[in-house]
């Protein structure tokens, strides 16, 4: 009934008389500060440094989508850009001008470049990655 007493849950009569035996009882006494003593929250260390592995986990892991994301729709684009500029084509018109669609060229380019620096940097997050993780296992 102490750990009632002590949670405030049992009835004011239940109350009363615990008080007034525990005034009159060293036992009971000892034994309501032992189960106040025991209820202090301690950190858990080791809890705490598996939330931050977790954390940083999903924190690489972001980045990892992030650049395999940005990868494949620059990658896409300039496939987009290349088969749009394909399609369109060039033609002379009436007036014997030139008409093609070349505002695509340098878009083509700009997306596998972009799309190339997004791999490269991938591949240098994931060896870094690797290497990491390769020297913690040889620390253990």
């Amino acid at each position: 009934m102490l750990p009632l007493y002590k949670d405030e849950v049992c009835s004011d009569e239940s109350r009363r008389f615990l008080e007034e035996h525990i005034q009159a009882c060293p036992d009971c006494a000892k034994e309501l500060e032992k189960i106040k003593e025991d209820i202090v929250y301690k950190p858990n260390a080791d809890g705490m440094q598996a939330m931050r592995a977790v954390a940083l986990k999903w924190k690489n892991d972001k980045k990892i989508y992030f650049l395999i994301g940005s990868f494949f729709v620059s990658f896409i684009a300039a496939i987009g850009c290349s088969v749009s500029y394909s399609i369109q084509g060039s033609y002379v018109d009436a007036s014997g001008l030139l008409v093609e669609p070349f505002y695509l060229i340098p878009l083509t380019f700009l997306f596998g470049l972009l799309s190339i620096v997004f791999l490269v940097a991938l591949f240098i997050t994931l060896l870094v990655r690797h290497l990491k993780i390769r020297r913690l296992l040889k620390n253990i």
